[in-house]
């Protein structure tokens, strides 16, 4: 099927063109891994301006599709978005600006390009940085000397397999921080972390989905853990006085008891450290009487170590459920309300064992917010480097300089994804 192109459309795409060849002319530079992080950022702002300040709905549409591929694109393959647009107006003078076009066609021939691109980069990407190289590269792309530091030792620290997460920092202090273990935002009572922390090996460990009013429902554990000289955790919602007095009391009790309320925060906080201990979780809506819990079935933690403000669990046992856990998270924060985001991004780091946490201390709210995206970026960068070989590709049209491989084709891959939308949106014009 051939579709004849509206006048409309083929001179907004003429004007598009135009306007993305004076954005890319406007920084007359050879790009590079080691370019100037402004670029991208100039145009990146540029396509914004762009598209709020765009009045003609055709031409807000367009731009705002392109906008969108483009920051996937810079997210997937950093330092792309000059290339994404030098492919796309090529594609778009190629297929557009003609007068009849085959979409089934021009989508086929894509997709073989693609595949074709992807064989040849493979084939030519040979050569690999060194680390003095990447350093050099990390101080040349940073905003400054100490986002650079904090970039290479988070990098130092957690390796190509560990998380680095950066967040702001309430305290207003910059800083680097390796975490190992299991790291949960939950509270004790101060009784028990007054030497600064519980801190315990070869822990049994007791979750239960519900308040623990008395020390009757649980005194068979506490018989055990006393007769044992055992450690024991308790994860609950809330306990009576008659429990935490029982604990306080008997100098032969060596019990730590978690606190996690029921908020939006913290409900499945629950049910994440249940995964973590691999323990099963009694609640009474199940039909479970804690009163029934045996000592002798109670799972063994590796390591505990509770703090005013923070559990961490070692558990090396329940790794594949962890990580599988983990997995569905990750997909189910991509179908959530953006207003619930957060909690799950926060439940995700707390299911990493080996992580890297960068706090910002910037001051401003907007200094906070320049500084995180800088260190983002940064780390984008180095792990994309560090990942994937690096191709010249200088033999594919573009300005001499080299890049990572994954940068290459995340702008390809895009870039031809949107030309398929892009016709899409003419057919649906011309019906």
């Amino acid at each position: 099927m051939k579709i004849i192109q509206s006048k409309e459309y083929k001179d907004t795409i003429e004007e598009i063109i135009s306007e993305l060849k004076e954005l890319l002319a406007i920084d007359k530079v050879v790009y590079s891994i080691k370019g100037d992080t402004l670029i991208t950022e100039r145009l990146l702002t540029s396509l914004r301006q762009k598209v709020n300040g765009e009045e003609l709905p055709l031409r807000k549409m367009i731009y705002s599709q392109i906008l969108e591929s483009v920051f996937i694109s810079e997210k997937k393959g950093p330092n792309s978005t000059d290339l994404f647009i030098e492919i796309l107006i090529k594609k778009l003078e190629n297929i557009f600006l003609i007068r009849k076009i085959n979409p089934h066609k021009v989508s086929n021939d894509l997709e073989k390009e693609y595949d074709e691109i992807k064989a040849r980069l493979v084939k030519d990407s040979n050569h690999k940085l060194k680390w003095e190289e990447v350093e050099e590269c990390v101080r040349d792309i940073s905003m400054n000397t100490r986002i650079a530091d904090m970039v290479l030792e988070a990098i130092n620290l957690a390796g190509l397999e560990g998380k680095i997460f950066p967040s702001w920092s309430p305290t207003g202090e910059y800083s680097v921080e390796l975490a190992t273990g299991y790291n949960f935002p939950v509270t004790t009572y101060p009784i028990f972390t007054q030497s600064g922390k519980w801190d315990r090996k070869e822990v049994k460990c007791l979750i239960v989905d519900g308040t623990i009013e008395k020390e009757s429902e649980i005194h068979k554990i506490f018989f055990k853990v006393a007769e044992e000289k055992s450690s024991l955790l308790i994860v609950a919602r809330g306990y009576g006085e008659e429990v935490i007095a029982t604990i306080v009391a008997n100098k032969n009790l060596d019990i730590c008891p978690i606190r996690i309320p029921f908020e939006l925060e913290s409900i499945n906080i629950l049910s994440d450290i249940g995964v973590v201990a691999g323990c099963n979780i009694i609640s009474a809506m199940k039909g479970d009487m804690l009163s029934m819990a045996k000592y002798e079935e109670l799972y063994v933690l590796e390591q505990v170590i509770c703090t005013k403000q923070n559990l961490n669990i070692t558990n090396d046992k329940t790794n594949q459920a962890v990580i599988n856990h983990y997995n569905e998270l990750s997909k189910k924060i991509n179908e959530v309300d953006p207003h619930l985001e957060e909690f799950i991004s926060n439940r995700i780091k707390s299911l990493v064992s080996h992580t890297v946490h960068i706090r910002i201390g910037s001051r401003t709210e907007q200094e906070r917010i320049k500084e995180l995206e800088a260190v983002d970026f940064g780390l984008r960068v180095v792990k994309g480097i560090l990942q994937n070989n690096i191709v010249d590709i200088e033999k594919y049209g573009f300005k001499k300089n080299i890049r990572p491989i994954i940068s290459v084709l995340s702008a390809y891959y895009y870039c031809f994804r949107l030309i398929n939308n892009l016709m899409s949106v003419e057919i649906a014009i011309l019906s």
